[in-house]
């Protein structure tokens, strides 16, 4: 699973234990939406007006023992917000810096100290149409995510 719901992460079997104890920031510059068109799917990026770097709230997982184990993660995801909300429905928890401490320290448990977290809205977004070329992983170039004319 790539993504949680920050509405559920807490009680969800699946999240609850690395909720409480596995929390992870997700650095990224951008993030992809897909708005259903009656004749296809448009790609938008979503970015920090002008740019910039930025975390996605998310958790981590170990599987398995021994040498057998593997590491990963998910995003958590909340309701899109103004910008978002045009081209799909949810989009990623983005946290504000001064909450990363927060946000990573494991001896921080209580849901009333995390829930303002979980209701985060970055409002310094935008979003444009980009190539359809970024759907596929060998078009690995910086002007397919320009914003289209």
């Amino acid at each position: 699973m790539i993504n949680a719901k920050a509405e559920t992460v807490a009680i969800k079997p699946a999240f609850r234990t690395a909720f409480r104890s596995r929390r992870c920031l997700i650095p990224a510059t951008g993030f992809y939406e897909w708005q259903r068109r009656p004749d296809r799917r448009q790609p938008y990026m979503v970015r920090t007006r002008g740019g910039g770097l930025f975390a996605m709230a998310g958790l981590w997982e170990r599987w398995g023992k021994g040498e057998a184990t593997l590491e990963t993660t998910c995003i958590l995801t909340r309701v899109a917000n103004d910008v978002v909300q045009a081209v799909h429905e949810r989009m990623p928890l983005i946290l504000p810096p001064e909450s990363f401490a927060s946000w990573l320290d494991p001896d921080v448990r209580n849901m009333a100290e995390l829930q303002p977290l979980l209701e985060s809205d970055n409002g310094n977004l935008e979003a444009f149409p980009v190539s359809t070329k970024v759907n596929n992983p060998q078009n690995d170039r910086a002007d397919i995510i320009q914003p289209l004319g």
